[in-house]
């Protein structure tokens, strides 16, 4: 579960390198028959998530693409903190493109929360920003982009 959540946060961070090769990684980790990867929680879930069957081919790089996928996959308590990091830094940073894109899907996906009541999702949201100032206090490239958020 650690390795998958490492590649989720970095699938949702602010770089299109590092998302792509995150996402290429997930990918074949969760579609691989040849060696088939055991063990992997949630695996139909994730797949599902992130569109895996649906495409041959994803353009993770694009943020466009990208962060409606990834924020479909914090539905999954396992995962959840770990795409929350990822994703605060993508919404607080420079990059217009990302920082669009993640922010548009982020807000979309609070949105929602609020239409369907969701009060303990909501509520598990804001838990997570307060977990992300206590873990990173001193590390400014998390709490300005936290901040941003």
């Amino acid at each position: 579960a650690k390795t998958v959540g490492a590649l989720l946060k970095q699938l949702s961070e602010k770089l299109d390198v590092v998302r792509n090769q995150a996402g290429t990684i997930l990918q074949n980790i969760l579609t691989s028959d040849e060696p088939y990867v055991p063990f992997i929680y949630g695996r139909q879930y994730l797949s599902d998530a992130l569109s895996l069957g649906k495409r041959q081919e994803i353009n993770w790089a694009n943020p466009e693409t990208t962060f409606p996928l990834i924020i479909r996959a914090m539905n999954l308590d396992e995962f959840f903190d770990d795409i929350l990091s990822g994703i605060v830094i993508s919404v607080g940073g420079l990059t217009e493109s990302v920082a669009k894109h993640s922010t548009k899907s982020f807000l979309e996906y609070l949105r929602e929360l609020k239409k369907k009541k969701a009060l303990g999702k909501i509520s598990k949201v804001g838990h997570g920003f307060i977990r992300l100032f206590d873990t990173h206090s001193k590390d400014v490239r998390v709490i300005l982009p936290l901040l941003v958020t």
